[in-house]
């Protein structure tokens, strides 16, 4: 009789390659977008609609967002931010900003914790459908920032990482393009 192999473990190539994947990528570590001049960076005008879930993780993610898109060249003042209770109404006051601040993107930040039931998946897949729905409609982009997590460790992992810098770089990028599109070979 051939022996039995367990179906995951250190054996498993598959395994094997999806650790090494992770342990290569931190989140948002060596994202590389074509980013704006400084006086571009400058007249770019940035929508935030953030939740109020996990405030401290919250604003530790949308403070190192606004900081590296200030380092640059967005200003401050240019910055507007709309706070809102959960993720499931980050749609409609995504679509207000949209509509009334002349933003040239949004980036909406929230935190969904799994539970005991499905009320993640349901909200996640809600969310993410109206907000790729707003972007559409609107063709003003709207940058995921919603963390879909097992467990408040790995919101806390992300936080601290480099994924709210790639955020910021991503907004940025997605302004560029809704002003003006490039294409790889612009000058």
């Amino acid at each position: 009789m051939a022996e039995k192999r367990p179906l995951t473990g250190d054996a498993d190539g598959e395994l094997v390659a999806i650790k090494k994947q992770l342990s290569a990528t931190r989140h948002g570590a060596g994202l590389k977008v074509p980013l704006p001049e400084p006086s571009e960076a400058a007249t770019l005008r940035i929508g935030i609609v953030r939740t109020c879930w996990h405030e401290e993780l919250i604003e530790l993610l949308v403070s190192k967002s606004i900081n590296q898109m200030v380092s640059r060249g967005v200003k401050r003042e240019n910055i507007v931010q709309a706070v809102v209770p959960g993720s499931y109404e980050l749609p409609y006051i995504t679509k207000r900003m949209l509509e009334s601040e002349d933003v040239d993107v949004v980036i909406c930040v929230g935190i969904l914790l799994k539970g005991g039931t499905i009320h993640m998946e349901v909200i996640a897949d809600a969310v993410t459908n109206q907000l790729m729905g707003l972007q559409m409609t609107h063709n003003i982009p709207v940058i995921f920032g919603v963390l879909t997590v097992m467990a408040i460790e790995q919101a806390v992992e992300r936080a601290e990482s480099e994924l709210p810098h790639s955020w910021g770089d991503s907004a940025l990028t997605m302004a560029m393009h809704k002003r003006k599109l490039r294409t790889v070979g612009d000058a």
